[in-house]
């Protein structure tokens, strides 16, 4: 008999997932049915949908003809892993599958099936073949997948060392002879444990130093990161033979700079490689080094060593090679760098008078003699990309460059390119760049004009735009689009962007369903992030809701968060499906909380949040929306702790959902986790919180922000819910149950087994029952009218 996997006051549901075949193709965008408006979202519906993986570029063929995806579902029950399985899959990777569209004819196929789940798709030279990484040998393996008898068959085997972010994939050699990937280094591929025998004790050693600012090397949390690194990133860089699944070196595990991911020269002749080093120069974001090795065999060099990575891109992005040339190029220190086979790889510097370039935002025309690389940033959030204010043509023939301004309406996100750093260019001189316009915040494509530095925009909507690359042979460009009342889709575009095809089907289930628009508006306030003096919220509404409603409405909060519109029916806010809301009756607020910068001290991050927050729900009630009397405020992670924390701070809400949070900042500091991890360190704890030092220095601070310390403070209902194999301690939302429920609070708290700390991305069943329960929490506690005299705060609990 199996264990639950929900543990809470009230009896589950659990919802099947249900499995459904790609549909035809080219069909051309449309909005849905109009007899679907006003239908309820099932709860397992957005949870088990069909999508585009995360992560996992769409790959062109070399022609231009074929172009292969990779489509995921989430599994009825969970993994229970975090972010890899114990056979080193990564945990998002089950129920995967590679699917393959013929361009000109439409044909679609599923590939690779009964191999188990496959991903990572590229051709080969020929176009015979598609290889790819897939775990039907209970582990991640190189496979091949002939196209015209749909065999498929393992080529090695060696373990692949699969990451969770894009830059992994396998590379193929000039010939098709050979394939190049990351390996599990052989000291980690075996499986080895500790001999079991009369002892067996786990020990830990810490040498002292100081209990605040930086660790010493031999400080346990130092140990624990480096552990970190080498688990996600080091590998053994190898190549492949296809016929025979010989293994040869390129760049091993042990090299002096670790390597985690390559890149292919023109020429077939060479490898660049980056290695994650942690943070060697004291900035708000980690480096890697950058190195190249020869494929045939000898000793590697490394190019350039502390370059900034940046969020976005892991593995991927932080340099490209030249089209046709063995050269490389990068950015380091604000200016653009390069170095090439021809001079040893010699590191020089591109041109002197660029000083403020931007890491990742870099690209190469088509033609190979210029580049464009984002300069000037806007500003330099810790975890997000900065805004280029502008962009630069650097041109490789001893011309002369051009600056190109971002008008003040636009803020500009980055360069349109695909995966290899090749910028689409809807014609010989022009190239494109994604932004958000600023007055109504819908995304934008900006045509760039190289000749004379002219900036017009191509195309606004509410909408998410993500490029794939330009179709060979001519102008028109392949990207990941979704819209408010368009499901995430592959969708060709004409040069101007006026014609689209939809190209892929990934989930004919979402067809039926209608969505308003986002009804998005400015709210001034005092922004402690130095960016203005407005914040941008979006609400999303019921079918046929109208101004004068006044409707019950969720708000979800985040610090540091900034409001994206563009989503299938809102998307995923907070992590949870905003559609089953909506759909039910709710609005949901989405709120923008740009607090003071990470590592900035303030008295309390929540008045911080309060302060922000407070005006956006004002502003949408007098908007005529929001019923000020029936509000909820759900958060998760961050989110789920600012959740509790306001509705022990604050009066406005009838109740809130917090997932995944954290409740006592004090655990945070002390905890071991599953893996032999230890705590959070001071440094978190100090740029999140805005705490300075550890408890045992700072208590009554650590006591004050801590919403487990003033449970009895709490003034209105709430469901926490938490995954036990969360990163946050399950153990931390079981003592802020029991707070709550010795000091007579009306709580309910739902234990999800196996679940880690993304709602969104849980198995079907458990994420369909959070669902089920939000909805039940807010019709019992928010919905309702508030009779006068009422306390929500001591409400009889179920």
């Amino acid at each position: 008999m199996t264990s639950n996997p929900v543990r809470c006051f009230r009896k589950r549901t659990l919802l099947a997932a249900t499995s459904v075949l790609l549909g035809p193709l080219f069909i051309p965008v449309a909005a849905s049915a109009a007899e679907a408006e006003g239908k309820v979202m099932p709860f397992d519906l957005p949870v088990s949908a069909r999508e585009l993986k995360s992560g996992h570029r769409p790959v062109l063929s070399h022609s231009g003809h074929l172009l292969a995806y990779t489509v995921g579902e989430r599994p009825i029950t969970s993994s229970g892993a975090d972010r890899f399985m114990s056979n080193g899959v990564p945990g998002q990777i089950p129920n995967t599958a590679i699917w393959l569209v013929d361009l000109v004819s439409g044909e679609t196929k599923a590939i690779g099936q009964g191999v188990g789940n496959c991903w990572r798709p590229v051709f080969s030279p020929d176009e015979k073949s598609i290889a790819s990484y897939c775990d039907g040998g209970d582990a991640p393996q190189l496979w091949i997948h002939d196209l015209a008898s749909g065999k498929s068959r393992r080529i090695s085997e060696a373990r692949i060392k699969a990451s969770l972010w894009t830059g992994d994939e396998p590379i193929w050699l000039p010939g098709g002879e050979q394939l190049l990937a990351p390996l599990v280094p052989e000291p980690l591929s075996s499986g080895a444990r500790p001999e079991s025998g009369p002892a067996a004790a786990v020990t830990f050693q810490t040498t002292g130093g100081a209990s605040s600012g930086a660790a010493p090397a031999s400080d346990a949390s130092a140990i624990a990161l480096a552990k970190h690194v080498e688990t996600l990133f080091h590998a053994d860089l190898a190549a492949i033979d296809v016929a025979g699944g010989r293994v040869r070196t390129i760049v091993s595990h042990d090299y002096a700079k670790p390597p985690s991911a390559m890149l292919l020269s023109p020429s077939g002749r060479w490898i660049s490689f980056i290695s994650h080093v942690g943070n060697e120069t004291g900035g708000a974001r980690p480096n890697i080094d950058l190195g190249v090795a020869p494929v045939g065999g000898g000793a590697a060099k490394l190019v350039a060593e502390r370059l900034t990575r940046m969020e976005s891109h892991y593995l991927k992005g932080s340099h490209f090679w030249h089209p046709v040339r063995d050269e490389i190029f990068w950015v380091q220190d604000g200016g653009l760098w390069t170095a090439g086979a021809d001079d040893g790889f010699t590191p020089h510097r591109v041109s002197a008078k660029l000083s403020t370039a931007i890491p990742d935002a870099l690209g190469l025309m088509n033609d190979g003699n210029a580049l464009v690389v984002g300069i000037d940033p806007l500003d330099d959030p810790a975890y997000l990309e900065p805004h280029p204010g502008a962009f630069e043509l650097v041109r490789l023939d001893g011309r002369a460059g051009r600056r190109i301004e971002i008008p003040s309406g636009f803020l500009a996100d980055n360069l349109v390119r695909d995966g290899d750093g090749r910028l689409w260019q809807p014609d010989a001189n022009s190239v494109a760049a994604r932004a958000r316009e600023r007055a109504t915040g819908k995304t934008a494509v900006l045509r760039l004009d190289i000749l004379s530095g002219a900036v017009s925009s191509m195309w606004t909507d509410f909408a998410t735009i993500d490029p794939v690359g330009q179709v060979r042979g001519s102008q028109d460009l392949l990207a990941i689009y979704e819209d408010n009342s368009t499901p995430e889709d592959i969708i060709r575009f004409n040069p101007d962007l006026s014609i689209k095809q939809r190209v892929s089907h990934v989930e004919p289930r979402l067809d039926g369903f209608t969505f308003a628009p986002p009804v998005l508006f400015d709210t001034p306030v005092n922004r402690l992030d130095g960016a203005g003096n407005s914040v941008k919220s979006a609400l999303y509404l019921p079918p046929g809701a109208k101004r004068g409603d006044r409707l019950p409405t969720v708000v979800t909060v985040y610090p540091r968060s900034t409001t994206r519109v563009g989503k299938f029916g809102g998307g995923f806010q907070q992590t949870m499906p905003a559609s089953i809301f909506t759909t039910r009756g709710y609005a949901v607020l989405v709120t923008e909380l740009p607090v003071r910068p990470l590592g900035e001290i303030s008295p309390s991050v929540v008045d911080d949040v309060k302060g922000l927050l407070t005006p956006q729900i004002r502003h949408a009630s007098d908007l005529g929306y929001v019923d000020m009397s029936r509000l909820a405020v759900m958060g998760q992670s961050f989110g789920g702790y600012t959740t509790a924390s306001l509705l022990i701070e604050s009066d406005l809400f009838r109740g809130g959902i917090a997932l995944a949070g954290a409740y006592d900042l004090t655990y945070l500091t002390a905890f071991m986790g599953k893996n032999r991890d230890f705590g959070y360190p001071p440094g978190a704890i100090e740029q999140y919180w805005n705490i300075k030092g550890l408890p045992w220095a700072n208590m009554d601070s650590y006591i004050q922000l801590s919403p487990f310390f003033q449970a009895g403070r709490m003034q209105a209902p709430i469901l926490i819910a938490h995954g036990s194999n969360d990163l946050i301690p399950i153990e931390d939302a079981r003592k802020m149950f029991n707070a709550l429920r010795f000091a007579g609070k009306t709580a309910e708290f739902a234990e999800y087994a196996g679940e880690a700390h993304v709602p969104s991305h849980w198995s079907t069943a458990n994420a369909a029952d959070l669902g089920r329960r939000a909805i039940d929490f807010l019709d019992r506690y928010v919905k309702p009218a508030r009779e006068p005299g009422s306390s929500v705060a001591n409400a009889v609990s179920p």
